[in-house]
């Protein structure tokens, strides 16, 4: 059943401006929402972004509202619009996999140490001391080795192969600030979905999304110890070396390359074809097909520039000891 903004605010005890008839289909982040969707936005939000959203209605700071009058449909107005959206996922949301019933399929194997709650498909293989939560799927032919934990709200797309110790579904890093000054936990509900044919290493992480899920498309493979975090979207077939770190709600391209220790800061979007080389840290957007190194990452031929010249000027420079 959809509820109207004027329902979403009278749920919350908070006021409203605009179209309060206006029922949004569901939820989504401030820069991906449509406009028959609702979103929300907090008061250290860049006005850029603001303003690029697209989204039907807005759980929104009221102080940034007095001072930006966003043209959205609906605004409901709040002075936690963090710990509103929470509240409002809790005790809202439903993910269409918790009302699968769990089962097995005939042709399954499943290992007899392994812990299965939810749904497992024909051909699947679940190895020792894995953990598969109610309200997941492992699609069909999908592997899990060893110690593997698959939490609520996963979907695990066909053929994945899923090596010993990942972790995939996690709670987000995600913390809202609570009015007496300390930190909370934020609930991550929207879970995570693995395309077809992903790889994900061993004793690497994929985190749960806040009201998205956290996306990775068709034949992502990722190697060790890396860590993907709430909110990532990864395109297909883009690869990822040992020990690189993906912050919450950043894009990644299909086709992207990146190497051992390569970190992209949080919100970022790396386009197609791009790559990363070993350590590189992207802390602005990294454009389509580009290689970049360095920290902060930026053009190769830049930074082996920057290196040369580096090197070049210690050269020239006088010996102290003389």
């Amino acid at each position: 059943m959809l509820i109207s903004v004027a329902q979403y605010a009278a749920l919350l005890g908070r006021k409203f401006t605009g179209d309060g008839s206006f029922c949004p289909i569901s939820f989504a982040s401030l820069g991906r929402a449509n406009p028959d969707q609702l979103a929300f936005c907090e008061g250290d939000v860049p006005l850029r972004e603001l303003q690029a959203s697209r989204a039907g209605v807005l759980l929104i700071d009221e102080k940034l509202f007095d001072a930006q009058h966003p043209r959205v449909r609906a605004c409901i107005l709040s002075d936690d619009p963090y710990g509103d959206m929470e509240r409002l996922m809790v005790r809202l949301f439903r993910h269409p996999l918790e009302d699968r019933a769990p089962s097995i399929a005939p042709s399954a194997q499943i290992h007899p140490t392994a812990v299965v709650e939810g749904v497992v498909e024909a051909g699947a293989k679940i190895g020792p001391h894995c953990w598969v939560a109610r309200g997941s799927r492992i699609g069909s032919c999908a592997r899990l080795e060893a110690n593997v934990s698959v939490y609520p709200r996963v979907d695990v797309g066909e053929r994945c192969v899923l090596l010993a110790g990942a972790v995939v579904g996690s709670r987000g890093f995600g913390f809202r600030r609570r009015p007496d000054g300390t930190e909370a936990p934020v609930e991550h509900r929207a879970g995570v979905v693995l395309g077809p044919d992903c790889l994900i290493g061993a004793n690497s992480v994929v985190a749960a999304g806040f009201v998205e899920p956290t996306t990775l498309g068709a034949g992502v493979c990722i190697d060790s110890s890396v860590q993907v975090a709430h909110n990532v979207r990864i395109g297909d077939r883009s690869m990822f070396a040992a020990h690189v770190d993906l912050a919450g709600h950043c894009t990644i391209g299909s086709n992207v390359r990146m190497g051992g220790g390569a970190q992209v800061a949080g919100g970022v979007t790396v386009g197609d074809g791009a790559t990363l080389l070993a350590s590189a840290g992207a802390t602005k957007d990294v454009p389509p097909g580009e290689v970049w190194s360095g920290f902060p990452a930026r053009p190769v031929w830049e930074w082996r520039r920057s290196v040369a010249a580096l090197h070049d000027s210690r050269r020239k420079a006088p010996d102290s000891s003389d």
